[in-house]
């Protein structure tokens, strides 16, 4: 009797044992099913919000990088602005030390019985640039009348003294008459500003006939019957040369050498003695 409730109850665990196996396997089944299940719908959820997010992300860091690239090309512009700043002072510091090196060459030289050098330092405003002034006066010998040159040729003469200043005509203003002489036939001729309002720098030949020796392109100095230009100073170039309906007067046009607009620095020289 003892030996069967033993056999029982062996039987009764063994029995409860494989209940418990099975519902633990079925349990676990069922997780499992239910984390595929769950899974299966969050996934796609999860990759959307990530995909979002970096949308929303990498937006955020081009619009940051957009704003670094408009400082930086900002800074750029900024730098680009002053170095051709820096280059145009150089370039201008240039120019200035050539000008200044030719006119002590042409004191050296002793071309020309210099007076004082001067600086421009400003320009009449009713002269179209035609009349400019300069730094120097009575106080450093300059005298109304005295001849203004360049390194390039024939400037014009001073118009107007004051102790620390003076103004001068430049050859391009039509109120001045130059004796000159062409350079290849040595024939006389009279220079006057032009007064043509679309180039202040031309000037003319005053009295030209159909029988004077000229020609294009040729050079034209100052003659030796001027009243107070020295002779053989560089006036200009023959730049065009017109015949009127009678064929017996000529207009003929004359370039300066000089350049009017771009004058910085001159030599006062004595008149012709």
């Amino acid at each position: 009797m003892y030996k069967n409730k033993k056999s029982h109850t062996g039987k009764y665990i063994v029995g409860v044992t494989i209940i418990l196996i099975i519902t633990i396997v079925i349990t676990a089944e069922k997780a499992n099913f239910a984390t595929n299940i769950t899974s299966y719908i969050t996934t796609p959820v999860y990759g959307l919000f990530n995909g979002i997010n970096s949308l929303i992300g990498g937006s955020f860091n081009y619009i940051v990088r957009i704003g670094t690239l408009e400082v930086d090309n900002e800074r750029l512009l900024k730098e680009n602005e002053k170095l051709k700043y820096d280059n145009f002072i150089l370039n201008e510091f240039k120019e200035e030390n050539k000008e200044l090196r030719n006119l002590m060459e042409m004191s050296e030289r002793n071309l020309y019985s210099v007076v004082t050098g001067a600086e421009v330092v400003g320009v009449d405003s009713s002269s179209y640039s035609k009349i400019f002034i300069i730094d120097k006066g009575r106080n450093n010998g300059v005298n109304e009348n005295m001849v203004v040159i360049n390194y390039d040729g024939l400037v014009g003469k001073v118009i107007e003294v004051n102790d620390l200043s003076s103004k001068v005509m430049t050859i391009a203003d039509e109120k001045i008459a130059v004796s000159c002489m062409l350079q290849r036939s040595k024939e006389q001729v009279i220079l006057k500003g032009a007064n043509l309002q679309d180039n202040g720098e031309v000037c003319k030949l005053d009295y030209i006939t159909t029988d004077t020796d000229i020609i294009e392109g040729e050079d034209i100095v100052t003659s030796n019957i001027s009243d107070i230009y020295p002779e053989g100073i560089p006036v200009g170039k023959v730049t065009n040369i017109q015949t009127d309906s009678s064929n017996l007067v000529r207009q003929v046009y004359v370039k300066p050498n000089v350049n009017f607009k771009r004058i910085n620095d001159v030599l006062l020289i004595k008149n012709k003695e």
